[in-house]
């Protein structure tokens, strides 16, 4: 992702502020309405509930537009929640967007299996919960309406998959002026980028893990970024090279 990218983040963290802010009066107004005549009101407080950690996590996203670990959470909640109140179709889609922002943060690098299988008992757990609520054919429907769903994201996903592996296979280069940071730090950067953790770069190094930590979250803001997940986000299959021509980041900064 080059880095002036993240302005896009910042209008989709807007809009979705906004969306999120018209679906908790739209939901606020359901209450109200239905509370008299809802025999299973339960929903509506479910309802509320998912509506309103929507709303606070588009608004922690106004600040921190590349969190994508939030977006995956939040949306992945919302799926559930949604499961609950009968909205398959989008809680189905809600879940799928949340697992393909959890691959951008490299969440499925280790334990791919277990970690998906615990993700899947949740929503499975959420759409049985259907059956005694709303009958077994609004469930079996569901059910139905869910793995349609999932074929047609699946074949999407054959779809773009060789055009996408094709990208992956170029890396776009990153040049760094040396009055920013020394070669220890680029390589650094480029060891995250590439999977390492904090604890294994600090033993290869002799030195504690807080300090390896510490250094990272001053480059992650050097290079605009505000924590770890930011700097993957922005700089994925980026390759980090020295260039005395390269102008120096503080200087660009400073630059009206």
């Amino acid at each position: 992702m080059e880095y002036n990218e993240k302005k896009y983040w910042h209008w989709i963290s807007g809009a979705g502020f906004v969306i999120a802010l018209l679906c908790m009066v739209t939901s606020v107004v359901q209450f109200k309405i239905y509370r008299q005549y809802e025999p299973l009101f339960i929903c509506r407080y479910i309802s509320l509930l998912i509506n309103a950690i929507f709303l606070v996590s588009m608004g922690y996203l106004l600040l921190n537009p590349l969190h994508f670990t939030v977006y995956a959470a939040m949306l992945y909640m919302y799926g559930i929640g949604n499961l609950l109140d009968d909205g398959h179709v989008l809680a189905a889609l809600c879940i799928i967007v949340s697992c393909v922002f959890l691959y951008v943060t490299d969440f499925f690098k280790s334990r791919k299996k277990q970690k998906i299988l615990a993700l899947a008992i949740p929503p499975a757990a959420a759409l049985f919960a259907q059956w005694p609520i709303y009958g077994g054919i609004h469930f079996l429907i569901s059910t139905m309406h869910i793995i349609s769903i999932i074929f047609l994201t699946t074949v999407l996903y054959i779809l773009f998959y060789p055009r996408l592996k094709e990208l992956n296979k170029h890396n776009a280069i990153k040049f760094v002026n040396p009055g920013d940071c020394s070669e220890q730090d680029l390589r650094w950067l480029q060891e995250v980028l590439a999977g390492k953790k904090y604890f294994e770069i600090a033993k290869e190094n002799s030195i504690s893990e807080s300090k390896v930590k510490a250094r990272m979250l001053e480059l992650y803001k050097l290079f605009g970024a505000h924590n770890k997940t930011e700097f993957l986000t922005m700089y994925h299959n980026f390759i980090f090279q020295f260039s005395v021509n390269a102008e120096k980041i503080k200087e660009a900064e400073q630059r009206p």
